[in-house]
């Protein structure tokens, strides 16, 4: 599916991490803009979805997907060329997955 990339998730973003709750920031190529990234914690049926959006950043640009809360445990990506690949969330912190 493909979204609609600007607006205001593509400017900066608010996560609400701690207790229990971190955030992942999954960093893709410029040809993923407006797709979908689905995740989901492991053990469980319990997935998420962010959209992939270009993002400001010192000196240009990074086009990444967002999950701004999620509960602690390990993620494994559903879907693309690098479904199945895994990423820890620790409470408190946000994890990066680099798929450029």
């Amino acid at each position: 599916m493909i979204m609609d990339s600007e607006g205001p998730a593509a400017g900066i973003a608010v996560l609400d991490i701690g207790g229990d709750t971190g955030a992942i920031q999954v960093m893709t190529d410029p040809s993923l803009l407006g797709r979908e990234v689905h995740v989901t914690l492991d053990g469980t049926r319990s997935a998420a979805h962010a959209v992939v959006h270009r993002r400001p950043v010192r000196g240009g640009a990074d086009h990444s997907a967002l999950f701004p809360e999620l509960p602690a445990g390990s993620y494994r990506l559903l879907a693309g060329g690098a479904a199945g690949r895994r990423v820890d969330v620790i409470a408190g912190e946000v994890s990066i997955l680099d798929l450029r």
